[in-house]
């Protein structure tokens, strides 16, 4: 495996993809939990 330099902007968009996948599976839950 290569060390690969990880700049402020990758850290910031990985970031999002976490919060937006964190709001996905909040917003299924509460869906199924309705039904």
């Amino acid at each position: 495996m290569e060390i690969v330099n990880i700049t402020p902007r990758e850290i910031r968009r990985i970031f999002w993809h976490i919060i937006a996948g964190i709001s996905v599976l909040v917003v299924v839950f509460k869906v199924v939990a309705l039904l």
